[in-house]
C-alpha cells in the first residue's frame, strides 16, 4: 500500500507537502481528501484507517501537486462556497471572497426597503455568484448580469443553470454600463481594485484572471469609470453598492462628491472592520 493508502497517512502526506505553501495545510488536506472521496470533513476525521481506492490515491496526489505549484484550492476543487451555496470556479473567473458576501447583505436590505419589485444589475458578474444569490434570495427581483468576458459569462450561466435560475437572469456581454439601456433600482459591483504595480508582486495574479484583479495605476480606474456612468442608469432613488479596497474609501467618496456634490455617499466596514463598501444614492437626473 502506498504512502497515501489510508486516510490518516494521506492527510499526513498532504500536510507535509502543503506546509511549505499554505498557512492552512492541515485544513486544505482534509478538504481536498473529503472532496475526492465525496465525504464530509467530519467523516474523514472519524475514519483514519479507511483504505483509499487506487483511483482516489492517484487523484489526491495529483491534486496535491497542483496545490504545491501554487494553484488555488478552489480551482483544484472546481467549486467554492459563497453565501452558503456552491459555485463552480476555474481560471476564467475570480474566486469568491467572504467579504463580498457583505454586498449581498447590504443589497438585500436595500431591496427590502423598496415598495416595488427591484430591478438589479450585477456589474462584472464573473462566476455569477452575486446575481444568482440575489435571484434566489429575492425571486421577485428582475436581475441583470454584465461582464466584458465571454468566458466568464459562460461559466456564470453554468452556475445559474445548476441553481435553476438561468432563465431568470438577463445576461449581457459589455464593458461596465455601456451595453445597458435600462435604469436600475440597485447596481452592485465588485470591480477590480488592486493597483497594477501591487498586483505584479501578489501571488493572486499568477492564477486568477488578471483582468478581474487589475484596477489600474491607483486601483480606481474601473470604479471611477462606473461612477461616472451611474446617473444614466440609476432609477429615481436608486442605489449603487460597490466593494472597494480598504485603502480607497476616502478617495472614492471625494471623487463622488466632486462629480455629484449633492449625492449621499456612505462608507461601511466589512466583518474584519476594514472599510469595504461604498453606497451611493441621491444622484440627480437631467
Amino acid at each position: 500500500m502506498s504512502e497515501a493508502g489510508k486516510i490518516q497517512a494521506a492527510l499526513r502526506l498532504g500536510c507535509n507537502q502543503l506546509k511549505f505553501f499554505s498557512h492552512t495545510a492541515i485544513l486544505d488536506a482534509q478538504v481536498l481528501l473529503a472532496h475526492i472521496l465525496g465525504r464530509s470533513k467530519a467523516w474523514i476525521l472519524a475514519h483514519p484507517e479507511f483504505p483509499l481506492p487506487i483511483n482516489a490515491q492517484n487523484d489526491y496526489i495529483s491534486a496535491l501537486n497542483r496545490l504545491c505549484k501554487g494553484e488555488p484550492l478552489p480551482y483544484v476543487l472546481g467549486n467554492w462556497e459563497f453565501y452558503g451555496r456552491q459555485f463552480k470556479v476555474d481560471s476564467r473567473v475570480l474566486i469568491p471572497r467572504p467579504e463580498t458576501e457583505g454586498l449581498i447583505e447590504f443589497g438585500l436590505n436595500c431591496i427590502d426597503r423598496l415598495d416595488r419589485p427591484c430591478t438589479l444589475l450585477d456589474v462584472g458578474t464573473g462566476s455569477g455568484c452575486i446575481a444568482i444569490t440575489f435571484t434566489i434570495e429575492r425571486p421577485d427581483a428582475r436581475v441583470f448580469a454584465v461582464d466584458r468576458s465571454r468566458a466568464a459569462l459562460t461559466l456564470a450561466k453554468e452556475n445559474a443553470y445548476d441553481h435553476e435560475v438561468v432563465e431568470q437572469i438577463q445576461w449581457v456581454q459589455g464593458d461596465l454600463l455601456s451595453a445597458m439601456h435600462a435604469r436600475f433600482d440597485l447596481i452592485v459591483a465588485n470591480l477590480p481594485y488592486i493597483p497594477s504595480t501591487r498586483l505584479e508582486h501578489l501571488s493572486v495574479g499568477t492564477h486568477e484572471p488578471w483582468e478581474a484583479l487589475d484596477g489600474g495605476v491607483q486601483g480606481l480606474g474601473l470604479i471611477k469609470a462606473l461612477i461616472m456612468q451611474l446617473p444614466d442608469r440609476l432609477a429615481e432613488n436608486g442605489i449603487a453598492l460597490l466593494e472597494i479596497d480598504e485603502s480607497h474609501g476616502n478617495d472614492v467618496i471625494a471623487f463622488v462628491k466632486e462629480l455629484f456634490p449633492m449625492a449621499d455617499v456612505t462608507l461601511e466596514p466589512d466583518l474584519a472592520g476594514l472599510d469595504r463598501y461604498i453606497t451611493i444614492k441621491g444622484l440627480k437626473h437631467d
